[in-house]
Order: C-alpha cells, then structure tokens, then sequence
C-alpha cells in the first residue's frame, strides 16, 4: 500500500517538477535578454613570419591577458601551438611543440596564468605567462572511445575558491 502511494505521489508531482524546471528556464532567458549586449569590433591581427618555413595554420582560440599580450592556440605543425604576439603582431615567445593532439581552447586566469585544452587528449594545461609547464591535468574521455563518460575536452571556466569547470563540447555537450 504504502508503495503504491509513493508512485501516486510521484505521478502527480512529475508535472509540478517540470513546471520548475520551465520556470527557472524563463528566468535565465529573461536574465540573459536583459543583460548588456558587449560592444565588439572587429580587428584583423597579421603574425609576423620569423621565417620562410615557419607559419600559422587553424587558430582555434585566442585569448588576452591585461597587459594586452594576445595568446594564440593553433593546429599546424609549423609553428609552436601556443604563440604569445603583442597588438602588432610581433611574436613574444611559444611554446608546446608536442604537448597536443588537438588544440582546442585557451584562456588566462585571474593570476595571469594561461590554460590550454585539448580535445584529442583530454588533457589541461597550467603555463606560466613565460610558457613554464605549472600543471597538467589528465581528465580521461576521449573522443575516439564510445560510450566514455568524459569525451573531449573542449574549454575551462574558473570559479570562486580556485575551481575550475572544464566543458566536454562533443560526445555528452
């Protein structure tokens, strides 16, 4: 008897779940539209070649620190897959030849640290702003093997109290 009530009772409050769930839906969609749409302006940035051999392929991320260093991830087997170039496009230094399979995002934290990520092998990494290796995280999951729980990383996030968010952009979305 009592089994039956707990089924009941879970039947009729299924609706009133999703109602919660639509509201708070709405609630972020009417955050979102409110919220101040940010000013962007479009700027074409020309690396300049240190040589005839050396070259950029598929830049997959960019990122900026705050003194204006702009931080490139790309894929070709050219150049270094991080390459950190002033607004004029002077190369300042790069790094991580080796590290990658498939170079997917990158980002500086609060501490001015720069963060990679790469999808082919789920992996993170820690650079200091002179590209020293500070960590590396093995998350696990890759976008080969089916059914992983994990596939791909794909970006981070950092939160309050030193946590990190790092998304899985392909398999699980």
């Amino acid at each position: 008897m009592k089994k039956g009530i707990w089924v009941l009772a879970s039947v009729v409050c299924l609706p009133l779940c999703g109602q919660d769930l639509d509201a708070r839906a709405a609630q972020l969609r009417a955050l979102f539209g409110g919220s101040p749409r940010l000013a962007l302006r479009l700027t074409e940035l020309a690396v300049q070649s240190p040589g005839p051999e050396w070259g950029l392929e598929m830049v997959s991320s960019v990122a900026v620190d705050r003194s204006g260093v702009i931080y490139l991830l790309q894929r070709g087997s050219k150049a270094d897959p991080v390459i950190a170039v002033d607004r004029q496009g002077r190369i300042l230094r790069s790094w991580g030849r080796g590290l990658y399979t498939i170079p997917h995002s990158i980002r500086v934290d609060e501490a001015g640290n720069i963060w990679t990520v790469d999808a082919g092998s789920s992996r993170v990494h820690k650079f200091s702003r002179e590209g020293k290796l500070l960590l590396a995280i093995e998350v696990g999951g890759l976008p080969a093997a089916p059914r992983s729980p994990f596939c791909g990383t794909t970006d981070i996030a950092f939160a309050p109290g030193g946590r990190i968010l790092i998304s899985d952009g392909y398999a699980n979305a």
